[in-house]
């Protein structure tokens, strides 16, 4: 029941993975007020917080799909070949419906973050 802006990342161990979440993190403009920031990642949960504690992330819920990729599967964003998730943001509402969707051309560049917390806004404007 809550607007969410979900950002993939292949692997939070990596530069650009880690652009992406801590931009997610610290650049949303007071939307982790208003709605849910997720990252998902084929990185174990064990992983995950180790990750969230060392760069001092409390706002982001980490999910895990390395048991099967099956949200990546799910979605179409699972890349078999090197077992990872596509990077990408999507933004869905309160009714899980996926309203916004940026899927980079290539894993080493980082989606338009900003273009996702616009769609998120207007979402929430909408009500």
């Amino acid at each position: 029941g809550k607007v969410r802006i979900i950002s993939l990342v292949p692997s939070l161990d990596t530069k650009v993975c880690e652009q992406q979440t801590h931009y997610l993190s610290e650049k949303n403009n007071g939307l982790d007020k208003m709605a849910e920031l997720v990252t998902i990642s084929i990185d174990t949960p064990f992983a995950q917080s180790r990750f969230a504690k060392e760069a001092r992330i409390a706002n982001v819920t980490f999910l895990s799909d390395y048991r099967g990729g099956v949200f990546g599967k799910a979605h179409g964003l699972f890349l078999p070949g090197p077992h990872l998730l596509a990077r990408a943001v999507m933004v869905v509402d309160k009714d899980n419906v996926i309203r916004y969707l940026q899927v980079t051309p290539e894993l080493a560049e980082m989606p338009d973050m900003d273009a996702a917390f616009r769609a998120a806004r207007d979402i929430l404007a909408a009500g």
